[in-house]
């Protein structure tokens, strides 16, 4: 159901999960309250893709990538939440 008369704001900020993830987080985390007031709903949506014809790929590879990805999402949502570590 949507909300009838509420304004929403939407912010889109690409960050790198890997080596610099806590200065991309903290800068998103700024970016969000600068922007919008802070976060309401996080849609994390990182990838870390692995490129292998699929004939090639093995179920080892996949659970792999799949279980990058995972952390990936963990981590970004670990330290997006106040009071965290980096805080």
């Amino acid at each position: 159901m949507l909300a009838v008369g509420i304004a929403a704001r939407a912010l889109a900020i690409a960050i790198d999960v890997g080596t610099k993830i806590s200065r991309d987080v903290a800068m998103l985390r700024q970016a969000a309250v600068d922007e919008c007031g802070g976060i309401d709903v996080l849609y994390n949506n990182a990838s870390l893709p692995a490129f292998a014809p699929l004939v090639e790929t093995t179920t080892a590879g996949s659970d792999l990538t799949q279980q990058k990805l995972l952390n990936a999402i963990n981590s970004v949502s670990q330290r997006i939440h106040p009071g965290s570590a980096d805080d």
